[in-house]
């Protein structure tokens, strides 16, 4: 999935610059994305490192799993109720 998140970031900054002339707008979904991404970013780099590998990583997976649920949410509920770019009608 990672590798998938990773390139729906990118992709979606390319059509970003397309539609709104900006890689970058500090929307809601977008920066919720990016917390996730660096969430499971620093994960991975905690399985990389002997010493980290316990308790410490898999408490960041469980913050992994908030994140994705506070993105999905952010996705679907939210941009409603709020200003946002990625309101479709």
């Amino acid at each position: 999935g990672f590798p998938f998140l990773t390139a729906g970031l990118l992709m979606g900054a390319v059509w970003g610059q397309e539609a709104w002339a900006t890689y970058w707008g500090w929307d809601i979904k977008e920066t919720w994305a990016f917390i996730t991404w660096v969430v499971f970013l620093v994960y991975f780099h905690m399985r990389m490192v002997p010493g980290l590998r316990g308790l410490a990583s898999g408490w960041v997976v469980v913050v992994g799993g908030v994140s994705i649920g506070l993105t999905w949410l952010c996705m679907h509920l939210l941009p409603e109720s709020l200003s946002s770019l990625h309101v479709y009608n």
